[in-house]
């Protein structure tokens, strides 16, 4: 009965955190946007780092193929968040993405075997991946950070850079682009990527034309990331190599007819190249100078963390999923404790605070249904489900921050002022 009370109350908690949000549900799809982006950022940061076997990382080994590079990148991108968007009251919102070892295995597995790299293999990866944690990206976005005349998610990198991304996505596209024309079949036994390669200046020909006709979409993504689309009818296509046959084509390798036979049995869609590129880090704007917080935290940059534990007394069973959520929101009831236990000074907890700024509740309410799995096992029985979860704590401190009273200090002063009052 405990339990079902627990998880009662603080549904009610998070539902109540939503009530109190406002805004347009047009900005509040922005505001998720650019989270979403920045926590896709976060897992994409996390994942290069990652070893694949002794002296060779994850970033490693896609870099060394532009292909397997592009496809790792656009599965991250494809990544829905994980949990809702959270939305607080001073207009901001967080995202997370959470990535399961295995399936993270799995997609590098199939990735390994499309484009089969010398330096690895599937043994590797599935032999190393077996110690990696679970990974967990997050997003945060403000409504105070928007910049008109940049893309969303793109505030901190220059107009400049915004242009660079561009054109290299562009640059990207166009090789995409090319690859998937060379994978289109000439004839039953040869591919098009033969008769590119047949000369220089045949390859020459053909890229400058493709170049020209292929119509290109450009998109800046919240995560900071250009993607550009070309896309290329087949029958242009076809009269593209048919006119390089005409006019550039030296040998006797390949026929009219070879052509003829292609353009009979190819298929009748559009060819598409996706290209990807990022801002150069030089175009990354400084942060301005932040306010230097002398009274904060010591916890606001740490971790905390909580085993919530789940026993099935219901005859129905009940899947895996669903008692892990429910094994997960009693630990972030145990999270809530933790919480209003915390010292913000010397004779002020997060829990007194609290009862002085009741307005701050729903965000501190929605804060902790936040809470992130990082480790899920069975207890004694199957009937046991046992959680581990962990909640950074800089978004709390943010919360906390709107119910204090600022005091400026002046750096040159002697003494320090008076730290802030916890009762306004």
């Amino acid at each position: 009965m405990r339990q079902l009370t627990t998880l009662v109350l603080f549904c009610l908690l998070v539902g109540a955190g939503f009530a109190q949000t406002s805004g347009k549900p047009e900005d509040r799809a922005q505001l998720e946007r650019v989270a979403l982006g920045r926590a896709q950022s976060d897992v994409w940061r996390q994942l290069v780092a990652l070893p694949v076997k002794p002296g060779l990382s994850l970033g490693a080994w896609a870099g060394r193929d532009a292909r397997l590079d592009r496809e790792l990148r656009l599965w991250i991108r494809s990544l829905p968040r994980t949990g809702h968007a959270r939305f607080y009251s001073d207009q901001s919102c967080d995202v997370d993405i959470q990535i399961d070892p295995q399936a993270l295995r799995d997609k590098l597995v199939e990735l390994h075997k499309r484009f089969a790299l010398p330096v690895t293999s599937d043994d590797d990866i599935s032999r190393t991946g077996r110690d990696w944690p679970m990974i967990w990206g997050g997003g945060s976005s403000a409504a105070s950070e928007r910049v008109e005349a940049k893309p969303p998610g793109w505030e901190d990198i220059s107009l400049e850079g915004v242009e660079v991304a561009r054109r290299a996505a562009e640059a990207d596209a166009f090789a995409s682009l090319i690859d998937e024309i060379g994978r289109l079949r000439l004839t039953a036994s040869r591919s098009l990527q033969e008769f590119i390669d047949s000369s220089e200046g045949v390859r020459a020909a053909i890229v400058a034309a493709i170049e020209k006709g292929a119509k290109v979409k450009v998109t800046h993504g919240a995560d900071q990331v250009c993607q550009a689309e070309a896309r290329m009818e087949t029958v242009d296509v076809l009269r593209i190599m048919n006119d390089v046959f005409s006019t550039t084509y030296r040998g006797d390798d390949f026929q009219a007819t070879d052509f003829r036979e292609m353009a009979i049995s190819a298929p009748r869609v559009a060819v598409v190249g996706i290209g990807l590129a990022v801002a150069p880090e030089r175009h990354r704007l400084a942060n301005p100078t932040p306010q230097i917080e002398l009274d904060a935290p010591t916890w606001i940059e740490k971790k905390i963390e909580a085993t919530g534990r789940f026993e099935r007394t219901e005859p129905e069973p009940i899947a895996l999923p669903g008692a892990t959520e429910r094994a997960r929101l009693i630990a972030a009831d145990q999270l809530r404790t933790l919480v209003s236990d915390l010292a913000i000074r010397k004779d002020l907890s997060v829990g007194t605070l609290l009862m002085y700024r009741p307005q701050l509740k729903d965000d501190v309410a929605l804060f902790l249904s936040g809470a992130r799995v990082v480790a899920v096992s069975r207890g004694e029985t199957e009937d046991t489900t046992v959680v581990k979860v962990e909640l950074s704590l800089r978004r709390l401190w943010e919360i906390l921050k709107r119910g204090l009273t600022p005091v400026e200090t002046d750096p040159s002063a002697s003494q320090p002022a008076d730290p802030p009052e916890g009762r306004g």
